[in-house]
């Protein structure tokens, strides 16, 4: 990071109504000397790069320069509006820091759906994906954003019935009887189940995603409303746990009662009681022997224990949250028009700083 005091606005410089005019941007915005005894405050920080639109960085190169020039002739609207526009380059920095990982996100999950399944789903997805791409071109383009806009919604609509449909799908194969039944079927019930959730988790994703893409498009960064927004992603990923967990556990519980894993566990006890019971007995009461049984039952329990073990393992995938992350955007998209933060330049960079409580 560069060094912000290697530029020093002096505020008594500046016209009095450049800093009244910015109280979005924090007090004194434009006092880069501060950060020397703040610099490990700093939450972000990013370069002024061509997102800015040209009004904006020079007039941001002439403050940070001192000059007094015709920079300062711009009107309060003006400054309103370049205050906007330097709280969305921090968004969109935020937001494309973030990309590479909600892209490994995406991988991970494609990767358990069907081919069928995938190859529709993964046009949606790109959709999306694009758009946050490419938002940091378009932000301020009123057209580009109504034109996507229907179909992001149409998006979040379809994940959302998706989302109840698939949930109950889980439910109604957990319902099922299973009984005494061989290790093939009650695997056969466990890989429908799986390929449920699966489904049911990439609605949910889709449904953070679009969600997520939605606030942008929209513009509406008002507290109340993204917090409403956050807490409906929120409460999704929460049934999803919710019957997650639940579900592992009657399935480990088939599992366990199929006629293979019981025939061990039979196996292991009646091994473990025989080398026992030839201990007590003076004449055949070899150590070897019985120390051998004993020791075979406990092998016949770890068996019975990996086959269990073996069997969930492809459940340990669809447990994973990949929603969340879209909760963490909405709240920094609140955050940051909270008002709380400061905001520092200097000649190449925009600091930004949590305010500190009175």
């Amino acid at each position: 990071m560069n060094d912000p005091s290697q530029h020093v606005v002096d505020p008594s410089v500046l016209p009095e109504e450049i800093v009244l005019e910015l109280p979005d941007l924090g007090q004194d915005p434009l006092m880069p000397d501060k950060m020397d005894d703040h610099a490990d405050d700093v939450q972000i920080s990013f370069q002024l790069i061509s997102a800015l639109s040209p009004h904006l960085k020079s007039l941001i190169q002439k403050l940070v320069n001192g000059d007094e020039g015709s920079a300062f002739g711009v009107s309060s609207d003006g400054l309103a509006e370049y205050a906007k526009e330097l709280l969305m380059l921090a968004v969109l920095t935020e937001t494309d820091q973030q990309l590479n990982a909600i892209r490994e996100g995406q991988e991970e999950i494609l990767a358990y759906l069907v081919q069928k399944d995938k190859s529709e789903l993964k046009g949606d997805l790109n959709f999306l994906t694009s758009i946050l791409t490419d938002f940091k071109y378009n932000w301020s383009n009123s057209q580009y954003k109504r034109s996507h806009h229907t179909k992001v919604l149409d998006i979040r609509h379809s994940a959302d019935q998706k989302i109840d449909f698939y949930r109950e799908q889980v439910k109604k194969k957990l319902k099922k009887k299973v009984g005494w039944r061989a290790d093939k079927d009650i695997k056969d019930q466990l890989q429908r189940v799986l390929q449920a959730f699966k489904n049911y988790q990439f609605a949910l994703y889709m449904f953070a995603f679009s969600s997520f893409v939605d606030v942008l498009l929209l513009g509406n960064f008002e507290a109340g409303y993204l917090n409403g927004v956050a807490e409906r992603i929120k409460r999704y990923i929460r049934d999803y746990q919710d019957l997650y967990h639940k579900s592992l556990e009657r399935l480990e519980g088939y599992l366990m009662a199929s006629i293979e894993t019981s025939a061990l566990k039979g196996l292991a006890g009646a091994s473990q009681a025989a080398g026992k019971t030839i201990a007590k007995i003076p004449v055949i009461g070899e150590k070897q022997l019985n120390e051998s049984l004993i020791e075979g039952g406990e092998k016949l329990k770890d068996m019975a224990s990996e086959r269990t073990i073996q069997s969930m393992q492809p459940f340990l995938e669809v447990g994973k949250d990949y929603s969340q992350p879209f909760v963490e955007n909405v709240k920094m998209l609140k955050d940051l028009h909270s008002g709380e933060w400061d905001f520092f330049i200097d000649q190449e960079n925009l600091y930004l700083r949590k305010k500190k409580k009175e």
